[in-house]
């Protein structure tokens, strides 16, 4: 297939494919062949891409939303591991033997994502080193990061943990000084805690005009206070 003869749907994958850092360093000739195999999924707010104790075969990727990993613990309170917007991955479980979940993952807007099978990834893998080490990268940070969010939680109190929290939300999804769409409910479930906690970290980041409150909207108006107290 040539760039010439390729249909709008093979042409608007390989698009995304160029885009996502993953592959940015596939030939054009592996990169095509696998825009053949992407397919893409546009979900409502709420939808599962998994569950625990689940099996699929596909790579997602985020092409526009936001997806939220998380587990539930044995009260049933929802541990927020990740909240990835776009052009991230998810449900690396595939590259272990097919390996069963062991998180949720679920759409918190109104998502598009684009599916890769396992067979595909574990070809080009197979045959292309570089795609390799990035695709072991990958797995290592996410490895990390999951370490560094434990050892967080372990070490730091709820404040620092939100303020934290805040920061990497609004430096991934906000803009202009505001963060939209996050409730304290929300919050609170990516903390592992409760709403009432977070209702007053938030009062008490408010009297001390750090950020502002309004309805699924925070205004953040000292991002250098917020590191401070991120720090403590």
């Amino acid at each position: 297939m040539t760039t010439h003869n390729m249909t709008p749907a093979i042409a608007t994958a390989l698009h995304r494919l160029r885009t996502w850092s993953l592959f940015d360093t596939l030939s054009r000739q592996d990169a095509l062949w696998l825009a053949t195999r992407l397919r893409t999924q546009t979900v409502p707010t709420g939808h599962h891409f998994f569950e625990p104790d689940t099996v699929d075969d596909s790579l997602f990727f985020t092409i526009k939303g936001r997806v939220r990993l998380y587990r539930c613990s044995s009260d049933n309170r929802k541990l927020t591991l990740a909240i990835l917007a776009d052009g991230a991955t998810f449900g690396e479980n595939i590259l272990y033997n097919r390996q069963r979940h062991a998180t949720y993952a679920e759409s918190l807007t109104h998502v598009t994502v684009g599916r890769l099978y396992h067979d595909d990834i574990l070809h080009l893998m197979t045959n292309n080193p570089q795609f390799s080490r990035r695709m072991l990268s990958m797995l290592g940070e996410r490895i990390q990061y999951t370490e560094r969010l434990l050892e967080e939680r372990m070490a730091k109190s709820l404040p620092s943990r939100l303020a934290g929290l805040l920061l990497h939300l609004y430096r991934i999804h906000g803009d202009d000084g505001q963060l939209r769409g996050y409730t304290h409910q929300s919050l609170a479930e990516m903390l592992g805690t409760y709403r009432e906690t977070i209702t007053q970290s938030l009062n008490d980041f408010q009297r001390q005009e750090v950020i502002g409150l309004k309805r699924r909207l925070i205004e953040i108006f000292d991002e250098d206070a917020l590191s401070q107290i991120a720090a403590m």
